[in-house]
């Protein structure tokens, strides 16, 4: 069906971003006046302590470096990254607010895929409110669940949004071969491919926000191959991550989880994300942490 992608060189901000959604009020959260930090109401986010500047200036250092084949250091680097990104967006908490469209994606393909497994697929496409699916090929089945799970998606980070959730029911389709077998194949459907999905979801969710919002990296270099490189080594980080975490919730909260509370259980874990990426430490080519040395962001 033609909607899976693997990044390749430069971020397509033509294909993600509609002229009308590219607007100064979608850029990057600025730096506060010095000081500013200490008159905040404690609830209130904090501002960030690494611009974002400095976190494309670590982007492009990293770029650089693939470029002259260093990539046996790359995880320090690409951690390093990470955590930058995050805290230039005002930390965890900032960033994960910054999501709306993101979280809701991962509420609602959490709750649709547990109430097929839970319902029957027919029970979910009514609960979801959701016009009969039977007979059609699988591009009207994607667009249909699209518009259910993600209606109205037309700022910036909507559309991103969108894209990464119709990635991942896209996968589901593939999967059950709905273009062979009909829509019906989809009662298949077990709890252990509804966190495989997520996962997906979210890794291409956050790394496509984040290449979206540091996109100065890609201005500078006509070396589409190497961007490429660099940007799937930043997807497997993040979908290691996710792995890892996704493991720790099942002895959290028990097998049957996903299917019981799947869709708080995905807020949960978009939210959780940017706290994974923003908590480790990042180390420079000699293996040194950053933290430990005192330098810059």
């Amino acid at each position: 069906m033609g909607t899976s992608k693997a990044y390749k060189g430069r971020p397509d901000t033509g294909r993600l971003l509609p002229p009308e959604a590219q607007t100064a009020a979608d850029g990057p959260p600025q730096n506060e006046p010095e000081g500013a930090q200490e008159n905040r109401p404690p609830n209130e986010p904090r501002a960030p302590d690494v611009t974002f500047r400095q976190a494309r200036r670590a982007f492009n250092t990293l770029l650089e470096g693939f470029s002259r084949g260093a990539t046996s250091t790359a995880g320090g680097g690409i951690a390093r990254v990470a955590r930058d990104y995050v805290r230039a967006s005002g930390g965890a908490r900032t960033a994960a607010q910054a999501g709306p469209n993101g979280r809701a994606g991962a509420r609602n393909l959490g709750g649709f895929l547990s109430a097929v497994v839970r319902d029957g697929l027919s029970g979910a496409v009514s609960r979801f409110n959701i016009d009969a699916l039977a007979g059609l090929p699988p591009d009207v089945v994607l667009v249909r669940l699209l518009d259910a799970l993600m209606p109205n998606a037309t700022s910036r980070e909507g559309v991103l949004a969108r894209s990464c959730l119709a990635n991942a029911l896209e996968r589901w389709l593939e999967r059950h071969d709905v273009a062979g077998r009909g829509v019906e194949a989809l009662e298949n459907t077990s709890r252990a491919e509804i966190p495989d999905l997520m996962r997906l979801y979210l890794t291409e969710y956050v790394h496509d926000r984040m290449l979206n919002e540091l996109v100065d990296w890609a201005e500078r270099t006509g070396d589409d191959e190497t961007a490429g490189e660099l940007s799937e080594h930043l997807r497997e980080y993040i979908d290691g991550k996710l792995e890892q975490h996704l493991e720790r919730q099942v002895d959290e909260f028990g097998p049957d989880a996903w299917v019981d509370r799947a869709d708080v259980i995905a807020e949960r874990l978009f939210d959780d994300v940017y706290g994974l990426l923003e908590d480790l430490p990042s180390t420079d080519a000699d293996g040194r942490s950053e933290d430990d040395e005192g330098g810059e962001g």
